[in-house]
């Protein structure tokens, strides 16, 4: 996620990373103003080995970072959202549950 962000967000660019927590939760933002992603890739961008149209095939990586991150988020029983449009960035919103024993 940190590093997609930072990967597909141009020179001079805003990559913003906030943590804070709700009544719930603890939440993970990481927000860009990138190239974003396309409204028919986002049903699939946390699928191993999907990389989206041809203008990403030229940024390296193999497609599989996102399914690891989805993967051990899952294993924390966390959640994770996102938020997309072409040209105006991503937000990534990770929610992991607060443990009502540890208070």
């Amino acid at each position: 996620m940190f590093s997609n962000a930072i990967k597909f967000t141009e020179p001079n660019g805003r990559v913003l990373i906030q943590l804070f927590e709700n009544d719930k939760n603890i939440v993970v933002e990481v927000c860009d103003n990138g190239m974003g992603i396309k409204d028919k890739d986002l049903p699939f961008i946390f699928e191993r080995l999907y990389r989206g149209d041809i203008s990403r095939q030229q940024i390296e990586g193999n497609g599989i970072g996102l399914t690891i991150v989805k993967n051990i988020l899952q294993l924390h029983n966390a959640v994770m959202d996102v938020e997309s449009k072409e040209g105006n960035g991503s937000k990534f919103t990770i929610y992991f549950a607060k443990n009502e024993a540890s208070k």
